[in-house]
């Protein structure tokens, strides 16, 4: 992930990435933020929009979820 510490923001439910299609952060002021996210060398994420299709990427259990 490429962040930009610089970067100001409100947080707001219609540019949230989730299902539930609300956020407890509503209106809250940002400071900070991810301009690109880059897994395996494909972009997947650019300025908060997915440049993926549904399904990629795999779920990989940590040591926590293993046991």
């Amino acid at each position: 992930t490429i962040l930009d510490m610089a970067r100001e923001g409100t947080f707001r439910n219609e540019d949230m990435l989730s299902k539930t299609g609300y956020s407890s952060w509503e209106g809250m002021s940002t400071k900070g933020a991810a301009t690109h996210t880059i897994v395996r060398g494909t972009l997947v994420a650019k300025d908060g929009k997915l440049r993926t299709g549904p399904g990629y990427g795999q779920f990989v259990p940590g040591t926590a979820a293993a046991g």
